[in-house]
Order: structure tokens, then C-alpha cells, then sequence
């Protein structure tokens, strides 16, 4: 903003403001265009099946409390959380999720505490390394839903009810769209064979969950790679568009081989190109760079569920499966890959 109180620079304000900017400015017209294009835009993303959307994890809580010696509650947390979500934003009955915890993660502001939970006596992390939960079906009731689904903890799997609350769909402020959830619920921890005394702390445990979702797509390729450097992706899809994904491939390979600098080649830019080009209906090409990507990068999950996920838009899906599988043997917590391998299962 300059000294007349203008904004230079629309990068520095919010996505909505961005929309009010035109109307503020006098162009009355410009700034309904922007509104009704961006309306239409996000009534688009919801439309047909579910879409992936991944936990955003910094912004999202798995939360305890339990009672200590009767009086008072203790609060914790587990740090590390995966989850994928399937959401129809217009209905959200028809959404379906998977959130898995890394029972290591545990932290009740106390190390000598934390380190007796991960023992025998309670969780037995070095056993049951993870904690997850798996939606089956969700209903509304009220004004909120309840989604019924498995939930399993220190090798024990029951079938719980777990009520909880659309927050609201929004648009950042960079164009993702994300879904807010938040839910409170209860269990026994004697059912999960989760032991300890109950003399010093109850066995019935408080939850509290907050879930901040964000699309996984790539609504747009970006010009710019890590470091200010190009986007190889980007090059490539300009050239497959101008000719064919042959030359692509080979443009990445010659440029990757020359150690052309002006380039980002990190793993992220062909995972971007293939998702990209998979959510437009060009699964066949996305399927040949994903397998580009595994050549380059061999041992990275996300490189075999992206690989799924375009043979999945392609209608294959036994290879699909072979894919999300490979991703989990890999890493155990990719909620994406357990959630679409549902999906095609």
C-alpha cells in the first residue's frame, strides 16, 4: 500500500479482498465478474464424486483429557496425525476418511510421563505403533453428523460412533479450497486393552478433534519452482500441449541430464504435473509422468500413490491397488493411500 493508501501489490491482500479490490476502486462491473467467476469456480469443485482433501496437519488437534486421581484433568495430544478425506461439499453425508495417529507422538507436556505412556503398561507403541480410525458411513443428525467406523488402538478394533460438525468450505487465500470439522467424543480405554492403574487415572478418556482439510489438486500449474528457479512441470506441459507428451518426457531428461540450473527438477514438480494432469481427464499422460517420477525418485510413497491415483482416473484399477499398496509398505501413515485404496476396493 502506498502513501495515498492504494494497494501496488493484490498478492499482499486476502482472496476475498482481492474480489472487493475492483468495487473499491469504481469498476463495479469488474468486481461482480470476479465474484461470480469465482463463485461459479468453487460450485465446480464440488461437483460429480468426492474429492481428496488431505489433514492439514499444523492447523488441525487430536486432543485428550482424562482424570487424575479423580480431581483433576490431564491434557495431551499426539503430535503426528495423517489423515485423507473424500469430501462431497454438497453433501456431506456421502464423505468417507481415514486419520491415523502415530501413537509415539503422544505429548502431555511431561517426558517421564509420555515415556511411561508409550510402555507396556499403556499404549505399547513399540507393538501398535499407530492408532486409526476408518469411516463406513456418516448420517446427519441435527445439525451436525455422526460418522460410524472402525477404531483401532493397541491391536484392538471396535466399531464407534463419532459425532461431529462441518465447521464450513472455504477459499484461502491461495486458491485452496479446505473444509473444517470438529468433533468431542468419549471412550474407555480398558476396552483397547490400554492399561495402567485406574486408581491414579480413569479409564474413561475424553476426545477432542479439530480437522482443517485442504483440497489435494493442483487447480493450477506454477511458473516458479523452489528456490525462484523454474518449474520443469510447467515447461513440460507447455511443450506437451504444443506438441506431444513424447517430446516432454524427452525435454526433461535432456535438460535433467545437462544439470540445466535454471530448472527445479525436485520430486514435487512431476507429483504436481501428474496430479494435475489426472484431475483434467488426461489420466494416460499422468500415468507416464508419474512413472517418469518413480524412475527418478524410486523410493518415496507419494511417487507409488500418485501412480495409483492415475491409474485409478484411468479406470485400471488392480494396478491402482498395486500402487497404494506399495505406497503404505513404504509409509505405514499415508492416510492417502489406505483412504483411496478403500475407495477402489
Amino acid at each position: 500500500m502506498n502513501d495515498t493508501g492504494k494497494i501496488e501489490n493484490l498478492e499482499d491482500i486476502p482472496y476475498i479482498d482481492k474480489l472487493l479490490y475492483p468495487l473499491n476502486q469504481g469498476n463495479i462491473m469488474r468486481a461482480v465478474l470476479l465474484i461470480t467467476l469465482s463463485l461459479i469456480i468453487l460450485s465446480l469443485s464440488f461437483a460429480g464424486e468426492p474429492q481428496l482433501f488431505r489433514l492439514d496437519a499444523s492447523h488441525s488437534l487430536v486432543g485428550f483429557n482424562i482424570k487424575y486421581m479423580k480431581i483433576v484433568g490431564v491434557e495431551g495430544r499426539f503430535n503426528v496425525v495423517q489423515g485423507a478425506f473424500l469430501i462431497d461439499t454438497t453433501d456431506i453425508a456421502k464423505t468417507s476418511f481415514t486419520v491415523i495417529i502415530d501413537a509415539k507422538s503422544i505429548n502431555t507436556a511431561n517426558e517421564g510421563r509420555d515415556e511411561d505412556l508409550r510402555g507396556d503398561s499403556f499404549f505399547d507403541v513399540e507393538n501398535n505403533s499407530t492408532i486409526t480410525f476408518q469411516s463406513k458411513k456418516i448420517e446427519r443428525q441435527g445439525d451436525g453428523y455422526i460418522a460410524t467406523g472402525s477404531f483401532t488402538m493397541r491391536g484392538v478394533t471396535k466399531e464407534i460412533i463419532l459425532p461431529f460438525k462441518h465447521l464450513g468450505t472455504i477459499i484461502d487465500p491461495r486458491g485452496n479450497v479446505r473444509v473444517g470439522f470438529e468433533s468431542q467424543a468419549s471412550l474407555l480405554r480398558s476396552e483397547y486393552n490400554v492399561k495402567g492403574s485406574t486408581m491414579t487415572v480413569d479409564d474413561e478418556v475424553h476426545i477432542n478433534l479439530t480437522a482443517l482439510t485442504v483440497k489435494q489438486g493442483s487447480d493450477t500449474l506454477r511458473m516458479m519452482g523452489f528456490g525462484g528457479k523454474k518449474n520443469i512441470g510447467t515447461a513440460m506441459n507447455e511443450t506437451m500441449n504444443a506438441t506431444s507428451l513424447k517430446d516432454a518426457i524427452e525435454q526433461y531428461k535432456t535438460l535433467k541430464a545437462a544439470q540445466d540450473t535454471t530448472y527445479d527438477f525436485g520430486a514435487n514438480q512431476l507429483n504436481t504435473l501428474s496430479k494435475y494432469l489426472a484431475d483434467r481427464g488426461k489420466a494416460k499422460e499422468a500415468i507416464e509422468i508419474a512413472k517418469l517420477n518413480l524412475e527418478v525418485f524410486p523410493n518415496e510413497a507419494v511417487q507409488y500413490f500418485l501412480l495409483g491415483y492415475a491409474y485409478q482416473k484411468d479406470g485400471q484399477k488392480e494396478p491402482a491397488r498395486e500402487q497404494y499398496k506399495k505406497a503404505l509398505e513404504i509409509d505405514k501413515l499415508n492416510a492417502s493411500a489406505m483412504e483411496m485404496l478403500r475407495w477402489v476396493e
